[in-house]
């Protein structure tokens, strides 16, 4: 009967390693936990590891799940390198879908081939970078994203979605931003950044903001306010509360069937308060902010407001 060879038992610090990077290591990771390089050959022989190329070997054969592919990119990307931008977005939640290809940064002082499927930036910075795989912080990934936006919609969408998480504060955002005198949007963003504060939570808010109150000189709103003792903690988009004024931004989700008679029902219970009800979509507030502003002016006016509403340009319909 033959002599069966049973696979040698391994370090349990290089088991440790296997678990936390999904089975994927380095030549020189193995030496450092004792392995031999005969053992690694031993184990790809006998087709219980594969390798997968510079140096890195995968400690099983079958299918590599997403981020056993992630561990696999940064480690042939070598001392460094770091998870970035799309795929460092989709694990911080940023994005909703899994890019097709791994992103990855790297110092600006080294260089290296891509592998395929995977796109590799160099900084000059020093990214924050953390978790794992390491990657870069979510703030820094923020701002990465933003660089490659291709319109200011995406930017605003992206930040303000970014926003909304609790780990991410508009402070260490601006304070990031500080850091990037290139950044490609960055007046954009620390216009949105600066809104946001006052509590602008979407896209459509955010251009109500400014293309409709700034740039017509409106008296600034009240935004997403809590309406006291209305349930499960109603909120107004904007609310002028020294002439009972609301204005209620739709976007294209939310406001059909069930969330149209919660917004009808919410407007009726402004309206028993005495409140002014104003309700615009985004092709509104888009496409005709100067309309907009007028008649959010003539609402005011009639409600007490002294002001004037300034035209945005020579064009302007406020005129």
């Amino acid at each position: 009967m033959p002599l069966i060879r049973r696979p040698p038992l391994l370090p349990l610090s290089f088991r440790k390693l296997l678990r936390l990077q999904h089975g994927v290591f380095t030549l020189a990771q193995a030496a450092r936990h004792g392995l031999t390089p005969d053992v690694v050959r031993a184990q790809v022989a006998g087709r219980r590891w594969r390798r997968a190329g510079g140096g890195v070997i995968v400690a099983h054969t079958a299918g590599l799940g997403p981020v056993a592919v992630m561990w696999v990119a940064l480690l042939r990307c070598g001392p460094g390198a770091a998870l970035s931008h799309q795929t460092a977005g989709y694990l911080a939640g940023l994005l909703s879908e899994l890019p097709s290809k791994v992103h990855v940064v790297i110092p600006l002082d080294r260089r290296v081939t891509a592998p395929p499927g995977v796109v590799v930036h160099r900084t000059r910075r020093q990214p924050v970078v953390g978790g794992d795989p390491p990657r870069t912080a979510t703030v820094e990934t923020l701002l990465d994203l933003a660089d490659e936006c291709t319109d200011a919609a995406q930017v605003i969408a992206l930040v303000t979605r970014g926003l909304q998480r609790r780990d991410l504060e508009r402070g260490a955002v601006t304070a990031a931003l500080v850091l990037r005198p290139r950044a490609r949007w960055r007046g954009l963003l620390s216009d949105v950044l600066r809104v946001e504060a006052a509590g602008v939570e979407s896209v459509l808010e955010w251009r109500f903001h400014s293309d409709v109150v700034e740039r017509h000189g409106l008296p600034i709103p009240q935004r997403q306010h809590v309406v006291s003792g209305a349930r499960h903690g109603e909120r107004r988009d904007a609310l002028f509360s020294e002439f009972a004024v609301v204005v209620e931004l739709d976007g294209r989700l939310g406001h059909v069937g069930e969330g149209a008679f919660r917004d009808m029902r919410r407007d009726n219970a402004a309206v028993g308060r005495g409140e002014v009800v104003l309700r615009y979509g985004w092709a509104d507030v888009a496409g005709r902010p100067c309309m907009v502003a007028a008649e959010v002016a003539a609402t005011l006016r009639r409600q007490g407001w002294k002001g004037v509403c300034r035209p945005c340009s020579p064009g302007c319909r406020v005129r």
